[in-house]
């Protein structure tokens, strides 16, 4: 096999994208307009993507406090139980052990209730971007009279296309709420 050239790979490319613009201006019957998006731009400026990522942020900060409260008070018990294991009569340490354990029960059910609505807002957001992200998508399209709009992130150079991330950003912010679920307490092993 023939070692291909940058030179060729860059002439084969300007020339797909010529094709491509002709086809598409042909397609639109005008000269195509392009713009272009960055998925990080749209969620440092969605405030429904910023206030999914704040409330997964609170509710891990308050799990952490509240898990290292119990593991705390599980190390204390099991240095008391260690120390004390002569001078403990043989009801209050069995009593010790089933408090123990059932902290550590409780440490465990904690962390699996948070994983599950992490869990749960991580793909109820992708299910945002998943579904409504196109018609956002579309609707700027159309507003800004875009025939095509790129993905920064997929582009090498950008220069003398719009960015319309905050466009797009603020058309998904004005689309119904779709990341909510149920409020409910998620069962905890008993």
């Amino acid at each position: 096999m023939r070692p291909v050239s940058i030179l060729t790979v860059t002439a084969f490319v300007v020339l797909n994208f010529v094709l491509f613009s002709v086809s598409v201006s042909q397609c639109f019957g005008e000269d195509p307009k392009f713009g272009y998006v960055s998925m990080s731009s749209i969620s440092k400026k969605s405030k429904r993507l910023i206030a999914s990522v704040a409330e997964v942020n609170q509710m891990l900060g308050e799990s952490n406090a509240k898990a290292t409260a119990l593991a705390s008070e599980i190390k204390a018990m099991d240095e008391e139980l260690k120390k004390g294991k002569d001078a403990l009569k043989p009801d209050d340490e069995k009593k010790m052990r089933e408090e123990m354990k059932d902290k550590k029960e409780e440490l465990e059910g904690l962390q699996m209730d948070v994983r599950a609505k992490a869990s749960f807002k991580k793909k109820s957001v992708e299910n945002v971007l998943r579904t409504q992200l196109p018609t956002a998508l579309e609707t700027v399209a159309r507003q800004e009279k875009v025939s095509l709009i790129f993905w920064k992130e997929s582009l090498a150079y950008v220069s003398g296309i719009p960015d319309l991330s905050d466009k797009v950003a603020a058309a998904l912010d004005a689309m119904p709420a779709l990341e909510k679920g149920p409020e409910a307490e998620l069962p905890v092993k008993p």
